[in-house]
């Protein structure tokens, strides 16, 4: 699989796993860089969720190493405050 390729399944997942969540209704297809902050909103919404949580963790370990590799662009994204345990 192309690094090409490998963007538009993470892209894919990252917007069937948000729908499923009520986070992100059917609509316009999402570009690369909003990625990021779909996974974070994710991970956001299924902190108390661990199996949930292992499996976005891959896909976070996916999209780092597209990063890494150049294939999308590194960029810092702004996350909602934290609630501490």
């Amino acid at each position: 699989m192309t690094p090409a390729e490998r963007l538009q399944s993470i892209i894919a997942r990252c917007s069937t796993l948000a729908e499923a969540a009520g986070l992100r209704e059917e609509a316009a297809p999402l570009e690369p860089d909003d990625v990021r902050e779909l996974y974070g909103e994710l991970v956001d919404h299924y902190r108390e969720d661990p199996p949930r949580l292992a499996e976005l963790r891959a896909l976070g370990d996916e999209i780092r190493a597209l990063e890494t590799d150049g294939t999308l662009p590194k960029t810092m994204v702004t996350r909602s405050e934290r609630h501490r345990r």
